[in-house]
Order: C-alpha cells, then sequence, then structure tokens
C-alpha cells in the first residue's frame, strides 16, 4: 500500500459569506463600548414619549371647556406640536408629519445620550464598592489542588506535556 501524504492542501469551500462581517460587526469594532446603545434605550424613549404627553394633558383647558367654548385648540408634542386637536375644526388633518419628526429625531437624540450617561455611570470602576473592586474574575485567581488525587492529575499532565514537547 502506498502511503498517503498527510500535508493535504484545504479545498476552499465556495460559501460567498465566510470572511465577510455584517455592519453591525463593523461598527462595532471601530466604535467605543461605552458609546453603544442597549436595551434600555426604548425604555428611556418610551418614557420621554409618556412625560411629553403626560405634560400635555397637563396643559389640557379643562375650565374652557366645561365654560362651553368647543372652539379649543389642544396642541400634543414638544417642543414643536406632532398632534394638534381641534375641538371647532374637524376638517383639519390633526397630525403634523413635520413636527412630529422632528420631535421623534429629538426624543431619540435625548433617550440615547441618557443610555450613555447611564452606561458610563453604571460601567465606572472608581464608582464599585470595596467589595466589589476586591473580586477577580475566575480565570486569574490561582487554582490549588486541593486533593491528592488533583495533584497527581496535574504532575501527570505536566509530565505528559514535557513528553509531547520534547
Amino acid at each position: 500500500m502506498p502511503e498517503q501524504s498527510t500535508n493535504k492542501i484545504p479545498k476552499e469551500i465556495d460559501y460567498e459569506y465566510a470572511g465577510k462581517e455584517s455592519l453591525s460587526d463593523l461598527i462595532s469594532k471601530h466604535f467605543p463600548k461605552q458609546l453603544i446603545p442597549t436595551k434600555r434605550m426604548q425604555t428611556y424613549f418610551g418614557g420621554i414619549f409618556l412625560i411629553v404627553i403626560a405634560i400635555a394633558i397637563i396643559q389640557f383647558p379643562f375650565g374652557t371647556l366645561l365654560s362651553g367654548n368647543a372652539d379649543i385648540s389642544f396642541n400634543i408634542g414638544y417642543p414643536w406640536h406632532f398632534l394638534e386637536l381641534n375641538f371647532g375644526e374637524m376638517d383639519k388633518m390633526p397630525i403634523l408629519i413635520g413636527g412630529l419628526l422632528l420631535d421623534l429625531l429629538l426624543y431619540i437624540i435625548l433617550a440615547y445620550s441618557v443610555d450613555i450617561a447611564t452606561n458610563l455611570i453604571l460601567k465606572n470602576p472608581s464608582l464599585k464598592s470595596g467589595k466589589d473592586s476586591k473580586k477577580q474574575p475566575k480565570v486569574f485567581m490561582d487554582i490549588k489542588p486541593k486533593t491528592l488525587v488533583e495533584k497527581v492529575t496535574q504532575k501527570v499532565v505536566e509530565e505528559t506535556q514535557q513528553n509531547n514537547h520534547s
């Protein structure tokens, strides 16, 4: 029997996505981890949106409505109005697209900045307590064999590694 060579040349795989990275991978490589938004950003965005709606409800002119004046204009949105309810005129479209887009952009930027500030505060090593700063990851802790079996196993492993490298 002829001996087969142990050095085989690997075949190239015809896979179009091999070695290619997605756009999110590229961005995350070149962008600091502290500036990448987390899942909390959507919570902050929803909270900001609810606060704006709550401010609009607080500013609703109940007194004018109860006095019998039906010509009331009620605006929702801050700093630009994105919803305008005219109780006197029902012909107008209540949604203002320009104000909605500008407000949403502003709310997203605000939620992003709050999320980044929260990340920086939570991951700041100087704010950790003394107990947390003394903790070391298990990878860096000194591992000492406790039983005789573990000591023997460690010696056998070391000897086989030395014999294999020789």
